[in-house]
């Protein structure tokens, strides 16, 4: 997955999990403790020929939402 930074440039990570919201929370945050993150940046996610595209913002609510339950 990739995310582009507050510099402009492209930060990519490789993860493994069992859903596209828990591979962007795995990525936010290990980015979060750069200068360059930015908080509401889009997330483009690739697995195989599949990609998708997921703010930041999003997942955090889908974990603040998780984290209540």
């Amino acid at each position: 997955m990739s995310i582009m930074g507050q510099d402009g440039q492209t930060y990519s990570l490789d993860v493994t999990a069992s859903s596209l919201f828990e591979a962007v929370d795995q990525a936010l945050q290990s980015w979060a403790k750069f200068w360059w993150y930015e908080p509401d940046a889009v997330i483009e996610v690739r697995a195989g020929d599949q990609r998708w595209k997921i703010r930041a913002g999003r997942v955090r609510e889908w974990k603040a939402a998780k984290e209540q339950r």
